[in-house]
């Protein structure tokens, strides 16, 4: 049986080898492409070919073991699954690679599912390129594209409507491909005038730009919202008024980006913020977003969230009359504590390890933030920030397994430890964006 797997993994591999090389992106309309094996996790045979789903409808379900939204979505892709057994396939989709979801599945309750996922891929995502997940391929029973969709496009009733011959007509889930560059600036200066001949322009050369502040309104076309900092650099590009205030306010703490608690204090916010998503977000951008980027000599880098924070008011001041400011309130908290004595001791390891993804978290030689900084995420939904005041100030090691979407499941994994997670009410600097008086 071994010698069987490892041929087919062979067969695999050659499979997508060849296939890489001539792969072009698919659009709405196009013939999908049977691209020959998958690597498959969930089922008795390691690998899955389309040619098994002739005549069928499919729908590939792109996702990861880091995105929440993916795995929220994958119960209401089951039941679709179940309903239509016989006409449909929901094939999961991902680029990580087969021992990490066997042993996601195994450890979370994402597991008990029972699905099926091909596992490296490297193939489909390039017919689908994309760069936000959950995301969604439609491929009728004649193996046409018919529609790329946001998650909230998925239902039943869509499904149900498809595969029963009605005309579907959904906005395609376009995506800006590229992000930053986080080695190079985002906004280079242009021509100077050089001093031998008025009529002779050149580029200003980026070396000698010591000290630069930039705020474009509007989107950049073709970059997704992307935030890059480096030690004398910060650029925040296509985003809100909200999220540059956050960053400007936070001193680049990612709990603070995470959970902050923010007041708008505004008799119009349109502007500031949207809770649109996927596309319509795109179009929100185009009208009331904004690009900003920092660079500051490395003597005066050590300042630069108050360097952001002036500027971002200095301007929005004039241009909204609008001011951001941080106020203290006595406000719900998450907070971690110790149960008596802990077990944890300083760590004795010489490496550094952080593995973590929506199913555990395993640290070594590593501060107790980096688990706080983990519960922010899984814990997001609560919209409570997250402060430790177990006095543990040393590295150590801690492997917790579980899912850790809620206090309960987060508490049951620290036990061990003799660490717990409760509810308080702390003093938590609020982020004020309010007009001017």
């Amino acid at each position: 049986m071994k010698t069987i797997k490892y041929v087919l993994g062979i067969l695999v591999a050659l499979s997508i080898n060849l296939a890489v090389g001539q792969i072009k992106p698919l659009k709405i309309g196009d013939q999908f492409p049977e691209a020959g094996l998958h690597e498959v996790v969930g089922r008795e045979q390691d690998s899955v070919d389309f040619k098994e789903f002739k005549e069928k409808y499919i729908i590939l379900d792109f996702w990861a073991t880091w995105c929440a939204p993916c795995l929220a979505g994958f119960p209401k892709m089951k039941a679709i699954q179940e309903k239509y057994i016989d006409k449909l396939v929901v094939m999961p989709v991902t680029y990580e690679g087969k021992e990490k979801i066997e042993q996601f599945f195994t450890r979370s309750d994402i597991g008990k599912l029972g699905l099926k996922s091909i596992v490296n891929d490297n193939i489909l995502k390039r017919y689908f390129p994309h760069r936000t997940i959950p995301h969604y391929v439609w491929i009728d029973n004649k193996g046409k594209v018919v529609a790329i969709t946001e998650a909230q496009h998925v239902t039943i009733e869509n499904v149900n409507r498809w595969m029963s011959g009605k005309t579907i007509s959904f906005p395609i889930k376009h995506e800006a491909m590229e992000r930053l560059n986080d080695r190079e600036p985002v906004f280079k200066l242009g021509n100077v005038l050089t001093l031998d001949t008025v009529n002779r322009l050149v580029p200003l050369p980026d070396s000698s730009l010591n000290y630069l502040s930039i705020i474009t309104k509007g989107d950049i076309p073709g970059i997704i919202g992307s935030l890059v900092r480096d030690s004398t650099r910060v650029s925040y590009i296509n985003t809100t008024i909200k999220n540059l205030y956050k960053l400007a306010f936070s001193n680049f703490d990612r709990a603070f980006l995470y959970n902050a608690k923010v007041d708008l204090q505004l008799r119009d916010s349109t502007f500031v913020n949207t809770d649109k998503i996927g596309a319509e977000v795109m179009d929100w951008v185009k009208k009331y977003g904004f690009s900003y980027e920092l660079r500051l000599p490395k003597h005066m880098a050590h300042n630069m969230s108050n360097f952001m924070q002036k500027d971002l008011n200095r301007y929005f001041g004039a241009m909204y009359g609008i001011e951001g400011r941080l106020e203290e309130r006595d406000l719900p908290t998450l907070v971690l504590i110790s149960i008596g004595n802990t077990s944890l001791t300083k760590s004795a390891s010489d490496t550094s390890v952080y593995n973590a993804d929506l199913a555990g978290l395993k640290i070594m030689n590593r501060k107790l933030s980096w688990l706080t900084h983990h519960l922010t995420f899984t814990l997001q939904h609560l919209k409570l920030p997250i402060l430790d005041e177990t006095g543990i100030d040393f590295p150590i090691d801690i492997e917790l397994n579980g899912s850790l979407s809620s206090i309960e499941s987060v508490n049951k994994a620290l036990r061990p430890y003799n660490l717990k997670l409760h509810n308080a009410v702390r003093k938590i600097k609020v982020l004020v964006i309010a007009d001017l008086k």
